[in-house]
């Protein structure tokens, strides 16, 4: 319950010299030092304002999530967007994976309502077009199954690949068994696609998913055309 303590800590967090930076944590006790007061962080807040209009990044980032965590000022996502993007335009990572985060955080609340289902997939889709791996496979797994979503094989198979390159198991294992199913619902061309992501779902999967990995390994066992390349696995 002591307040320079607590500022001290939202500090540390922040910067992440001492500690792993953490945001989250760094917010949490800039609120609790804020309850303690009754005050808020307004006048860090107009330095940072000034600072990022003249293009200094870490005031753009500060702002953006002061915006987005309620921080001397009213919670306001798409002004955080709006300068998450503005410091990621000028090359910061920090700022493109708080922007990643953010766009998560929007689409999960939105995604449980078929009213608001199709603002939680623009999300998803910024999240995933700035290469968010969870976001690519949720996307391709909506378009591959249909349901809510229309069904569209060729974004299904879009996003499940990009996320497959990443090394995703999951993508690749689902790429790779389309191929044995319905040819209207094939993700990959090839039944040397079809191989290529189950050679490296099963060498991936060993130590993350063993059902996947097993999975894999029989289908290359079963069709005996590959018999010869899962020897060297």
């Amino acid at each position: 319950g002591h307040y320079e303590s607590q500022i001290k800590l939202g500090e540390i967090y922040y910067e992440g010299k001492i500690v792993e930076k953490s945001f989250e944590e760094s917010a949490k006790w800039y609120k609790e030092a804020m309850k303690i007061k009754g005050e808020t962080l307004s006048w860090t807040l107009e330095w940072d304002k000034v600072a990022a209009e003249e293009g200094n990044i870490d005031s753009q980032i500060r702002l953006a999530f002061s915006y987005e965590n309620g921080m001397g000022v009213k919670v306001n996502y798409d002004k955080a967007i709006e300068w998450y993007v503005k410091a990621y335009e000028k090359g910061s990572e920090e700022a493109k994976n708080q922007l990643i985060k953010l766009y998560i955080k929007i689409a999960e609340t939105n995604e449980k309502s078929l009213i608001t289902f199709n603002k939680a997939i623009k999300y998803y889709t910024l999240a995933a077009n700035l290469g968010d791996l969870y976001a690519q496979r949720y996307l391709g797994l909506k378009y591959l199954n249909g349901n809510i979503l229309f069904k569209s094989i060729e974004r299904a198979s879009k996003w499940l690949t990009l996320a497959a390159e990443q090394g995703d198991v999951e993508s690749q294992y689902i790429l790779a068994i389309s191929y044995f199913g319905d040819k209207k619902n094939r993700l990959v061309s090839s039944l040397d696609d079809s191989i290529k992501w189950l050679i490296k779902a099963s060498k991936n999967a060993i130590a993350i998913s063993p059902h996947i990995f097993f999975a894999s390994y029989w289908y290359l066992i079963y069709h005996k055309k590959v018999y010869n390349t899962i020897i060297n696995i």
